[in-house]
Order: C-alpha cells, then structure tokens, then sequence
C-alpha cells in the first residue's frame, strides 16, 4: 500500500511512485500467465487420442517464452517491461483400460524454471526453482460411430510445493491449492482431419502470505478455451494449429477487488514427428494475439520429448 502526501511528493516523484504501483499489480498479473501453471496443462493436438492399454509415457516440455510489453485495461502502458522464462516440464502417466471405450489415465506433472525480469520490469527481481507438482487424472470415452470421436473429463490438482518467497513479487509456486477441471472433445471429420477442443476451468485457495506476508490474495474463477485443427501426416505424425482463449482470474487482495481480470487470445503450431517407433518429438511455436491485463508474449517455442514403453 503506497500512502501519498499531496504537499510534499514532488509531481515527479508521486507520478513514479504510481506507475510503479500500478505496474507491480499488473506484474504480478502477467505473471500468472507467465509461470509454469499457465502452460502446464495446455493441450496440443492429439493429446486426448485414446492410448493402448498400460502404455506408458514419459513426457519432457521445453519451453520458453518472451515478451516486453505491458497491457492495463486492453492499453499499451509500458514497451520496456521485459520478462523471459525458461520452464521445463516432466510428465509421467500410465494409461489403463476400465472398460470397452472407456479408460484412465493417472499422472503427475512437475514444473521446474526460471523468470527473467530487465528493463522497466527489474524492480520486481526474478525467481528459479520448483513449481508447483500437479497430479490429474483424466478419463477419456471413445463415442459410438464410425467417426470414434472422444471426449475426455479431467480432474487435476496443484499441490503448493513450488518454490515462493513472500517478499518476492515473482514466484515459481503460488503458496496455495489449485483445482481445475479440463473437458475435451475432438471431432474427426475423417481419417487425417480432426478438431481438438477443450474448457479448463479452475479455482484457487486462497494465500495468506501474499505482499510480504501482510495480506490474503484470493482469485476468481479462471478459465481457458483451446481448439486446434490438425491433420494427420501417416504413422502417427501431426500438423496442428489453432487459438487460446484465458479469461477472469480476477485477483481480490484483503477483499479489495482489483479489477485485473484475464482476457488473453493466442495462437499455437505444432508439428509432431516420430523419430523412432518409441520416441516422439514435437515443436511448437505461439504468440499472444490480444491482451488486455499483463506482459504480451511475443513468443512462444516449445520443445516436446516423449518416451513410449
């Protein structure tokens, strides 16, 4: 909380102090989407194919983000607020057969990284270390029809083991429970054309140790729409591309809402190869289309290793 005095703060100082604020706030906004939550379990095309049963994968995501300008209310406010990140992702499932068309898939997901601050964006510091470990465990149906289209029901939690520090602005870990739901539904038009499409949606406790362990942040409900059109290369190799959409997530701090809510569009590609009968390999580029709270990633790359056994 910044205390303001209207006779002595110098205009230049006090105009600071508030775009400092401000820019804090709306930080720490960019940063939900810049940490490892916010991509940890967006789809790509094909993930919700139905696997042979107790197949297991072994799942390593490189990836790496960039940006550098600041978005207020859907304005350009700064174009020197750079952040990078460097997430590396671990996935382990095993997928097992409950019945005829029906089957499961537990997991765990485990975030690790870096954010990078420079610019105007270095007063807030960077932060490294272990995000928080998410455990899902997602059921998928395979429809009736000649088409077996799918659809899928995922429950995941965030358990609060990430790396956080409360008199840090950025942190790896959010310091409290995250439960999200995923529903996906992928239509095939024919054998190489498919439309993978999914909802997230998911809820916070709060943290009581926010702002130097002085305040309780709480959050609104979050949510994400994904679809991506993708063809089908033979032997099991994808083309797809498509958009995201994240909206609300309002944050409400000691029960003052912040009118900070989520409405960020993006673009995906991805291109999957196998490279032998066991390993996968996939490439992924993006880009934030339309901002309107935070940092706009002006790029996205990711790299994708799957181990089959």
């Amino acid at each position: 909380m910044n205390n303001r005095s209207h006779n002595s703060t110098h205009p230049v100082t006090a105009r600071s102090n508030r775009f400092h604020a401000a820019a804090l706030s709306t930080a720490m906004t960019a940063a939900l989407l810049a940490s490892p939550l916010s991509q940890a379990l967006e789809i790509s095309p094909g993930d919700y194919e139905p696997l042979p049963d107790q197949l297991n994968l072994a799942i390593l995501y490189l990836n790496t983000t960039s940006g550098k300008e600041l978005y207020s209310d859907g304005k350009k406010v700064n174009d020197n607020f750079k952040l990078d990140t460097q997430v590396a992702i671990v996935r382990l499932l095993h997928n097992i057969d409950l019945a005829n068309g029906v089957k499961m898939e537990p997991q765990v997901v485990i975030p690790s990284g870096s954010l990078k601050t420079s610019g105007d964006a270095d007063v807030l510091g960077d932060a490294s270390g272990l995000g928080d470990i998410i455990f899902g465990l997602p059921f998928k149906w395979t429809l009736e029809g000649d088409s077996k289209n799918v659809f899928a029901l995922a429950p995941f939690v965030y358990a609060p083991t990430g790396n956080y520090d409360k008199d840090q602005a950025l942190n790896m870990g959010e310091n409290r429970w995250r439960f999200l739901l995923q529903s996906t539904y992928i239509h095939h038009f024919n054998s190489q054309w498919a439309l993978d499409s999914a909802v997230d949606v998911s809820k916070t406790t709060t943290n009581s140790d926010f702002n130097g362990g002085q305040s309780d942040l709480k959050q609104a409900t979050r949510y994400e729409l994904q679809s991506y059109l993708r063809y089908d290369l033979g032997g099991g190799n994808l083309l797809g591309a498509g958009f995201g959409h994240i909206g609300g997530a309002e944050r409400e701090v000691d029960g003052v809402n912040q009118d900070d809510a989520l409405s960020t569009t993006y673009f995906r590609a991805t291109l999957s190869y196998f490279v032998a009968p066991q390993w996968q390999l996939q490439g992924l580029v993006g880009k934030d289309v339309k901002v309107e709270e935070g940092i706009k990633q002006d790029f996205q790359g990711q790299l994708r290793i799957t181990r089959v056994f």
